[in-house]
């Protein structure tokens, strides 16, 4: 009896397993068949299915580009760093499948592991953030530590990861060339309009194969202990919870060629909204800079000290602003009650039913806790050439007094900013040049878009880096619509349940090289569908502040703002209005 009971019990969390995995990869169709995980349970196998789903949902194969890596250890170097990206995009989402997947990973990489491999338990801790105890000896190298910034920025952009995780194997040694290495595909067909051309693996397989997958997650069958009742009812409650979550991808149409040069944010905002008609000239000189690395350390010191100045006059406003949002926050998070218990308070409203029938068991009420949602915010600053003198002053001091408060008031919050590398072109303008001036190229400039503090970042360690915003030669264009579906491709894979996009900018999107060679709503056109699509979505919510300007004829949700001295009070009242 006792052997049927185990059974049983194996089958259940079996099931249970499977049910995650389809969830987390979006795809009904999967199994635990996908898997050579015979014999497995607990968490190895709960690792190995975190791992597959990952590697289903985050890795395109037709927009992975070709790469005739002919030396074997290379190509399985590079085809475990992208691994490691669908594992690490997983984590983000989901941070208790790290543990799951550490477990598979340890059974799969035992003895002295190879040269890729131990690349990849470097980077694969690097990009998680997870501690990783008891993996084996990981590769140390400084090129690897330089290199992790780089590619955590690129998580969402599968081509641009596969071009960095190529430079990063060549200064670690492995036999990489450049002149093996071909672009993406567009639409995913090969060059002769045929199927697209498979990428050989180091046995002959092929990466979309998922023969070829199961060999490089090295599903090896061995033993496990016995699964606690605990751990299969979490399994459960997780696989339930996701399942409601899935939703139906859906596909490119033919004929969009262009699409697979988009950066990810892009591409994934022209694919929901099947709106084809922005395009981008190329994203070969755009970049996504930390904002320490944007100045020298004396002039970073010397801009902060130039916006202490202007802030300390607000130093007690802030204390202010702060308290009165914890009181609102604190106040959200009272008791509420919960009727037609048959024990608790009584509840007057049924009074009546208590005099005609005494023994009625269901008037009564009790308390429950009705906490404040899990929330992240983000604030996408704007730093175009418009917005130099006050209004960037102003915009420094909202984002300050808004970061301070918030954290304050233990609200994860992550600052970022976005201009462009040039004045009217850049790099992009001069390619388009040489390659024969194509009619409607798109987008012509390069991008920088910058981080000033990451959601993780307390605030204490980026005070320093926000004064980067006063420095002159850092404002330049501003391309919005790709900025704001950047920072929400950020904001997206956050855990927290509630996610706030606030904008701060002084109106419309502006790029001389870009207008010029398209009609002259190219830019302001994007930027209205993105805002549309985003105050669509139900998983965040969009607010705009407008320094100087009225920018409702954008934002639904807006505010203006001219005097700092209105700052603080403008600013919670808002603040309140859209935590409600």
């Amino acid at each position: 009896m006792a052997e049927k009971d185990k059974e049983a019990e194996a089958e259940i969390f079996a099931a249970s397993v499977a049910a995650a995995m389809r969830a987390l990869a979006e795809n009904a169709e999967i199994d635990l068949q996908n898997l050579e995980a015979e014999g497995e349970t607990g968490r190895v196998l709960r690792g190995m299915a975190d791992r597959y789903a990952f590697h289903r949902r985050y890795h395109d194969a037709a927009l992975h580009p070709r790469h005739r890596l002919k030396h074997p250890e290379t190509l399985m170097a590079h085809m475990l760093l992208e691994q490691a990206r669908c594992e690490a995009l997983g984590t983000g989402r989901m941070r208790g499948t790290a543990a799951n997947m550490q477990e598979a990973i340890l059974k799969e990489i035992t003895g002295d592991p190879t040269p890729a491999q131990k690349t990849y338990l470097a980077v694969w801790r690097g990009l998680t953030e997870y501690d990783g105890n008891g993996f084996p000896q990981e590769r140390e190298d400084r090129n690897i530590a330089e290199y992790l910034p780089l590619l955590k920025e690129t998580l969402g952009d599968q081509a641009a990861f596969s071009k960095l995780s190529l430079s990063l194997l060549k200064e670690l040694g492995f036999e990489v060339s450049t002149a093996e290495v071909s672009e993406p595909v567009p639409g995913g067909e090969g060059e002769d309009g045929g199927e697209p051309e498979r990428e050989e693996g180091p046995e002959g397989g092929a990466s979309g194969d998922p023969e070829a997958l199961k060999r490089l997650m090295a599903m090896a069958a061995a033993g496990e202990a016995e699964t606690s009742a605990s751990d299969m009812q979490t399994i459960r409650e997780t696989a339930n919870a996701l399942m409601e979550e899935m939703a139906q991808s859906r596909a490119a149409p033919e004929n969009t060629d262009h699409l697979a040069q988009m950066p990810q944010y892009a591409r994934q905002f022209a694919l929901e909204m099947e709106d084809y008609s922005y395009n981008i000239f190329t994203t070969e000189f755009d970049t996504v800079e930390q904002a320490d690395r944007l100045a020298t350390t004396d002039e970073l010191v010397e801009l902060r000290r130039y916006l202490d100045d202007m802030t300390a006059p607000m130093q007690r406003m802030i204390g202010r602003f702060a308290a009165k949002l914890q009181r609102y926050i604190l106040a959200r998070q009272k008791h509420a009650f919960q009727y037609s218990y048959d024990s608790g308070l009584l509840d007057h409203k049924r009074l009546s039913e208590i005099v005609i029938n005494p023994e009625n068991p269901l008037c009564y009420k009790q308390t429950h806790d009705t906490p404040f949602r899990d929330t992240v915010v983000s604030l996408l600053i704007d730093n175009s050439g418009s917005m130099r003198g006050r209004p960037i002053m102003t915009a420094a001091v909202s984002t300050e007094i808004l970061a301070r408060t918030l954290e304050r008031c233990g609200i994860r919050t992550e600052i970022l900013g976005f201009t462009t590398k040039h004045w009217k072109g850049g790099e992009s303008q001069k390619k388009w040049k040489i390659t024969g001036r194509s009619a409607t190229p798109g987008r012509l400039n390069d991008l920088l878009h910058i981080i000033y503090k990451s959601a993780d970042m307390p605030w204490r360690r980026a005070r320093q880096s926000l004064g980067l915003m006063l420095q002159d030669g850092l404002l330049k264009e501003n391309i919005d619509g790709e900025a704001l579906l950047w920072a929400y491709d950020r904001l997206r894979m956050m855990p927290e349940e509630r996610k706030i996009l606030i904008v701060i900018s002084d109106g419309a999107p502006i790029d001389d090289a870009t207008l010029s060679s398209n009609h002259g709503q190219f830019l302001e056109e994007h930027l209205h569908k993105v805002i549309h699509w985003l105050e669509n979505k139900k998983h965040i919510e969009l607010l705009s502040i407008g320094i100087g300007h009225d920018v409702t004829r954008y934002y639904h949700k807006a505010v203006k703002i001219t005097d700092v001295n209105d700052l603080a009070e403008t600013l919670v009242d808002k603040m309140i209005e859209l935590l409600v």
